[in-house]
C-alpha cells in the first residue's frame, strides 16, 4: 500500500519554520518609525483606514498609541497624512484614548483630544471613561493630564464605581483626591465606601490614604488641608505597602484661641530679640 506523501508546498506557501509576513497593523504596533513610514508610503487614506483590525472595528491608531517608542510621531502621521478619525469607536465602544490611557504616553493625550476624542467618552463595555483605565493601569502623570482636561472624577460605571475605586497606585489616588476631595466619600450602590473597597482589595495603603484625606477634610472650619506620608519614599510604594499617613488642616482662629495665639507670638518675638541682641 502506497502512503500519501502529503501536500506539496506550492510557490506561495511559506516554508516550515519561516516567520509569517507582518501585517500593517503589526508594523504600526512594533516596527521602528522609519519602517512604519516605509510601509505606509504610497498607500491611500482609504487603504490605511481599512488596515487596522476590522473585526474589532479598530483603526491603526489603536495600535499606534500602544507603541513602546515614537507613539506621538506615528499617531501624528496617521492623523495628519492619512486622516484617520481620532474618535473612532471599536466594538467595545472605546476610542483610542481608552487604550492610550493604559500607557505612559502622556504626550499623546492632547493630540487625540485636540483631534476629536472626548475626554469623558463612555464605553459600551462597562460604562467607563479613559480616566478609569488611567487610574488602574497608568501613572499619576496620565491621571493628572486627563483631569486637567476636565475628565470627570465622579463618573460612575455600570457597577456604580467611581475611578477612585479602581485606583491601584498611591500616585493615582493622590492626583484624584488633589483635584476632587469629595470623591473620597464616594460609596457604591450597596453602601460600600472607597476605604472599605480598597481594604477588601488588599490595598491597605490606599485605604489608609483615603481615610486620612476624609479625616482632614472633615475638620471644622477648614480652610485648606493636606495628607502626607510618614513612610519615606511613599510616592514610589506599591498599593500593598504598609505605609501610614497623617492629615493636616488649617483654619481661622476661633475667638477663644486669640489670647493664647497672641501670647505665643509675644514669646516668639522676645526669643528672637534675645537671639539677635535687639537688632532687626
Amino acid at each position: 500500500m502506497r502512503m500519501s506523501e502529503g501536500p506539496r508546498m506550492g510557490a506561495g506557501t511559506a516554508a516550515a519554520g519561516a516567520a509569517a509576513p507582518k501585517t500593517l497593523s503589526d508594523l504600526v504596533r512594533h516596527a521602528s518609525l522609519s519602517e512604519v513610514r516605509q510601509a505606509l508610503q504610497g498607500l491611500t487614506s482609504a487603504a490605511v483606514a481599512w488596515s487596522g483590525v476590522p473585526v474589532e472595528r479598530q483603526t491603526l491608531l489603536f495600535q499606534a498609541v500602544a507603541r513602546e517608542e515614537d507613539a506621538l510621531e506615528v499617531c501624528r502621521l496617521l492623523l495628519d497624512e492619512f486622516r484617520l478619525p481620532a474618535a473612532q469607536e471599536d466594538v467595545r465602544g472605546q476610542t483610542a484614548l481608552h487604550y492610550l490611557a493604559r500607557t505612559g504616553h502622556v504626550e499623546c493625550v492632547d493630540l487625540l483630544v485636540g483631534r476629536g476624542c472626548k475626554v469623558d467618552h463612555v464605553d459600551t463595555l462597562v460604562k467607563q471613561t479613559p480616566l478609569f483605565y488611567a487610574v488602574r493601569y497608568s501613572s499619576g502623570r496620565m491621571v493628572r493630564r486627563l483631569l486637567e482636561l476636565q475628565a470627570d472624577p465622579n463618573h460612575r460605571d455600570d457597577r456604580g464605581f467611581t475611578p477612585l475605586f479602581w485606583a491601584e497606585s498611591l500616585e493615582a489616588c493622590e492626583e484624584l483626591v488633589k483635584r476632587c476631595g469629595t470623591c473620597c466619600n464616594a460609596s457604591d450602590p450597596k453602601g460600600v465606601t472607597v476605604v472599605e473597597w480598597q481594604s477588601a482589595a488588599k490595598r491597605p495603603s490606599l485605604s489608609r490614604f483615603v481615610s486620612s484625606c476624609i479625616e482632614a477634610r472633615a475638620h471644622r472650619g477648614r480652610m485648606s488641608w493636606a495628607v502626607s506620608s510618614t513612610t519615606p519614599d511613599a510616592g514610589a510604594s506599591t498599593a500593598g505597602d504598609q505605609g501610614s499617613f497623617v492629615g493636616y488642616a488649617t483654619s481661622l482662629a476661633r475667638p477663644r484661641d486669640v489670647d493664647q495665639l497672641c501670647q505665643l507670638e509675644d514669646e516668639f518675638i522676645e526669643d528672637h530679640v534675645g537671639l539677635l541682641g535687639g537688632q532687626f
